[in-house]
């Protein structure tokens, strides 16, 4: 008898980033290239009764025939059929098409378009609260619970260096939990859309007792993508993904494959 080996099929999904801003007057940056991959089980409408795991899966960068990166994939939530791959590699001012193509156990891809340009604006700043409802990660915010979030960041007065904070705190389970940055890594601003791309390191804390913070995690990657459409800021958006490594710690508002921008409950939030 014969016995034919064939790859699972995946489903790839873009998540890295899509606007990056250099320093300004900069000719290049360092871009986050991430994808999320799916087992083709997971998907509404599947015949695919024999589930792998993803872990068995690569996933390579590339632009044109030059492969930027590859990168293990590690799951989202500890469930076999879902994870996450990322690597960081420099780009020069202009638009990239990066080709992201999953292989070894697995075959799938996609491709996503990514812009890297000066910066338009100066600084962010904002403070509000957003009302998640597809709240997912380890950490997933409560249903009907606020997330809020305080966050000014900005260039210093040689355009090159970035100096500020961001906090975000929400209640999961019974814990209350806040978000703070660290490192910041890298923000693009572009004053005349309004649109905004953070990027920083962050620590997790148990904040239940205000007065004893406990610490959870540390060296994680906070992403933060907020379009400003004006005043008073009602119609104002926010996007809060927080990975360690490729694991999934926090969503504001999930897909299923990535973090969608959803406006505020209140507040208001600026990008000049």
């Amino acid at each position: 008898f014969t016995v034919t080996e064939t790859t699972e099929d995946a489903y790839a999904t873009y998540t890295g980033d899509l606007l990056v801003f250099t320093a300004p007057c900069g000719s290049s940056v360092t871009a986050l290239l991430r994808a999320t991959v799916r087992d083709s089980s997971v998907l509404p409408g599947s015949t695919d009764s024999g589930p792998g795991d993803v872990r068995n899966a690569t996933v390579t960068f590339a632009e044109g025939g030059t492969t930027l990166c590859t990168a293990l994939v590690g799951l989202l939530d500890g469930v076999p059929t879902a994870g996450s791959a990322n690597c960081t590699v420099p780009l020069a001012v202009g638009s990239h098409t990066i080709t992201v193509v999953v292989g070894s156990y697995y075959a799938g891809g996609t491709s996503a378009l990514v812009e890297v340009a000066n910066p338009t604006g100066s600084f962010i700043t904002g403070g509000g609260y957003l009302e998640p409802t597809r709240s997912a990660g380890n950490y997933p915010a409560n249903a009907g619970s606020p997330t809020d979030f305080a966050f000014n960041v900005q260039y210093g007065r040689s355009g090159k260096n970035l100096s500020g904070h961001v906090t975000v705190q929400f209640e999961s389970g019974g814990r209350t939990y806040q978000i703070r940055s660290t490192a910041l890594e890298s923000l693009g601003l572009s004053a005349t859309g309004g649109k905004a791309d953070l990027r920083s390191k962050a620590n997790l804390f148990d904040v239940t007792d205000p007065t004893s913070p406990i610490f959870v995690a540390g060296g994680l990657t906070l992403q933060m993508t907020a379009t400003d459409r004006g005043e008073p800021g009602g119609n104002d958006s926010l996007a809060i993904t927080v990975w360690s490594g490729n694991t999934l710690l926090f969503s504001s508002d999930w897909t299923g494959a990535n973090t969608s921008e959803i406006s505020l409950g209140g507040g208001n939030l600026v990008v000049h």
